[in-house]
């Protein structure tokens, strides 16, 4: 890429009205994350040639990652009308559908880019979230098998020589390999169905991330629990954890929701427990930023400056269960006086320990909620105004977790809306000395 980039830089150093080179470094601009830069040199290709559909889809797809999915429509709209079997334009179109909590739509227009090319993987997955998302559990499982055959999918791809359980034959008798294939908190939501598995099979042999080893290590059911990467023991049959709804015609009913289905270990909670000594005060454990390599880190993470009006609340114990501090977090945090745990826990174990020691979780959206959830662990959920599927729409509750509460958007980066109410809510939970049962969120 850097070669690249230095290409196109001294062609447009000599012919600054070079379409091919302003539209190509935009491209690297936007990868890089580098969006206002990304955005200039993509207009000036637009004025270089504004017949261009992939110019117009182009500046779409920066619009979108700049939070502007309206104006982004209008540019794959445009995109769309000078190449009307433009797939990737009708699939960009549903994702800024889909941003605007369209589902409907986003999926009408999935569609249409599948007419064009039916085998596209990354078409047909995105289009199965939207399913998801509005609860068609029935065609939403079938189509997300495709995720398969997306571009990324190299690092969870597993090629064993046995064969792969969805569900349809008998495992008496059989050694079954239940393996991760999504992220730590995808784990954690799915390891629910391993009950059900060991109802039907022989043995389970579990396949986790490292760092959900130490938690998951003793779960009734399983035979073992292996480290990715390590050597397996012999096994029959294979299933990824998130083919599992799937394998049991999962609907939105029958998702099985019994809590607590993990426990933290018992002594890293009497190793923990001093830590979390709070008085009379509510103990309130704090996650504010996800993987800032995640694709949708900007919406999901939460500005910790964001959360001073929650922060200045007196009466309350604050606890941050946050690993890995950014910017100013450090300073902000000495500030409040927040006990910071988060920078010594080594892994999900230690974590599950100190929230099992507290009150209550506030938390964006990432592994702490569904570790919290999973926990049976009063837990309130910041989301964006667009969520993923496992939230669905307009709900303030989850089918997932019976004890948690969802606090969302009302608009695009509306966070201080969220924190308001949140706020609110917490104010209501010290009268009553109790983080749950509490009025709606939404």
């Amino acid at each position: 890429m850097q070669e690249a980039e230095q290409i196109y830089a001294a062609v447009l150093a000599v012919d600054g009205a070079n379409f091919d080179s302003l539209h190509n470094l935009s491209l690297i601009r936007r990868q890089q994350g580098k969006l206002a830069e990304s955005l200039f040199l993509i207009q000036r290709a637009r004025e270089s040639n504004p017949n261009s559909p992939q110019v117009h889809d182009s500046l779409g797809s920066t619009l979108l990652r700049l939070n502007q999915p309206e104006k982004a429509i209008t540019c794959y709209e445009r995109a769309i009308a000078l190449k009307s079997d433009f797939a990737e334009a009708y699939s960009n179109l549903a994702g800024a559908l889909a941003a605007l909590n369209r589902p409907m739509e986003a999926i009408s227009r999935y569609r249409q880019a599948l007419a064009h090319k039916p085998d596209h993987a990354e078409v047909q997955y995105y289009e199965s979230l939207e399913h998801l998302r509005i609860g068609d559990f029935d065609s939403g499982w079938r189509q997300y098998e495709w995720r398969w055959l997306r571009k990324d999918a190299a690092a969870f791809r597993r090629n064993f020589a046995q064969p792969l359980w969805l569900g349809s034959e008998s495992l008496a008798g059989k050694t079954i390999l239940l393996h991760a294939d999504q992220g730590m908190g995808c784990t954690l939501q799915f390891i629910r169905y391993l009950p059900m598995v060991a109802r039907q099979a022989s043995k389970v042999v579990l396949e986790v991330q490292q760092p959900l080893v130490p938690l998951l290590r003793n779960l009734a059911g399983t035979a073992a629990v292996c480290a990715r990467g390590d050597p397996l023991p012999a096994f029959d049959r294979h299933c990824p954890l998130l083919s599992l709804p799937l394998a049991f015609a999962t609907t939105v009913e029958s998702i099985p929701a019994e809590v607590p289905y993990v426990s933290a270990p018992s002594v890293d909670v009497t190793r923990w427990r001093d830590c979390l000594e709070a008085g009379h005060a509510m103990s309130v454990g704090l996650t504010w930023a996800g993987n800032k390599g995640h694709s949708n880190d900007h919406n999901r993470s939460v500005p910790l400056q964001r959360l001073l009006p929650l922060l200045r609340l007196s009466g309350l114990h604050f606890v941050s269960l946050q690993q890995q501090l950014r910017d100013d977090d450090s300073q902000m945090l000495d500030s409040m006086k927040v006990a910071r745990l988060g920078e010594r826990l080594r892994n999900f174990a230690e974590t599950a320990a100190v929230v099992s020691g507290l009150d209550l979780v506030i938390t964006v959206d990432t592994a702490v909620a569904h570790l919290a959830g999973a926990l049976a662990k009063p837990v309130w959920i910041l989301l964006p105004f667009s969520t993923d599927w496992r939230w669905f729409l307009d709900r303030d509750d989850s089918p997932f977790y019976p004890t948690a509460r969802l606090f969302r958007q009302r608009a695009i980066d509306d966070w201080d809306g969220v924190i308001g109410r949140v706020v609110e809510a917490l104010s209501i939970a010290q009268q009553h000395d109790d983080a749950t049962g509490l009025p709606t969120a939404t």
